[in-house]
């Protein structure tokens, strides 16, 4: 008996089921799309994209939604039309019962801007995919700019990985992990503006805190380079004064080599 009953409440939850959805359904093919509404998920932190950008590519792409049934939007369709800005990152598409179509929207987050010597501006996000930059908004995130070469073809640096192990690793892709690096700690954050690549790739940065240029050699280490950096920091700058060095070498192991004005 125990047994049948509980068989009993699972066909009745089935059945419910089955004729809740069956009506779902019927209603909403009765429903018209009467409107469109855009939500831009990280707008306070980003501003690449906007409402009137998204609603201006709908109009531009000739997909209709204003008084259609709304049951029959190919959101799928939608997407793959709208993926074409650059800078956003994912989107979700969905309509409701009361006829509106939901856009949702999340933008790409860059970590580095990157100012190649032949023009071409372009972000790298923190996931390596490269995006140009907008006209319209300029994020403030880490500068790199000198000698650096565009990236032709190429849509996230994860492609310029050697597949070979100990063969060298591009310069772009050293640079995508030292801005990783930097933005994931909020001292250095706040502290490195800019990155300079000289000729021969050897490195010099810049910071907010302090007129000094900082000689980092090539980008392998950075890590342990910074970390010299940091010691010297807490405590060699503040004995002497933050503006009594011009620049402040990190190449050599074990030392920080100072230059004073």
């Amino acid at each position: 008996m125990k047994r049948m009953r509980l068989m009993a409440v699972w066909v009745g939850i089935i059945t419910y089921l089955v004729v809740a959805l069956s009506f779902s359904s019927a209603k909403m093919s009765e429903v018209t799309c009467m409107g469109v509404r855009i939500f831009i998920r990280d707008s306070v932190t980003n501003r690449f994209v906007s409402s009137r950008d998204i609603s201006r590519m709908l109009v531009n792409s000739g997909f209709k939604v204003i008084g259609q049934p709304i049951w029959s939007i190919n959101t799928a369709v939608l997407e793959d039309k709208l993926e074409g800005l650059k800078t956003i990152e994912n989107l979700d598409i969905y309509a409701g019962a009361d006829g509106l179509l939901r856009i949702d929207v999340t933008q790409r987050n860059p970590i580095i801007r990157v100012i190649p010597h032949d023009g071409g501006s372009f972000y790298i996000d923190e996931d390596g995919f490269i995006f140009p930059f907008s006209s319209s908004y300029t994020a403030h995130v880490l500068v790199a700019n000198g000698n650096i070469d565009y990236p032709v073809g190429v849509k996230n640096i994860e492609e310029m990985v050697p597949s070979e192990e100990g063969a060298p690793v591009p310069l772009l892709v050293m640079m995508y992990r030292f801005a990783k690096y930097v933005n994931n700690r909020d001292f250095w954050k706040a502290q490195i503006q800019q990155v300079y690549v000289l000729g021969n790739h050897d490195i010099e940065l810049y910071g907010r805190v302090g007129n000094q240029t900082i000689q980092m050699g090539g980008l392998e280490n950075f890590s342990y380079k910074l970390g010299k950096l940091y010691a010297f920091y807490q405590k060699g700058l503040p004995a002497v004064g933050w503006d009594t060095y011009k620049i402040i070498n990190l190449k050599f192991s074990n030392q920080v080599v100072c230059t004073k004005r």
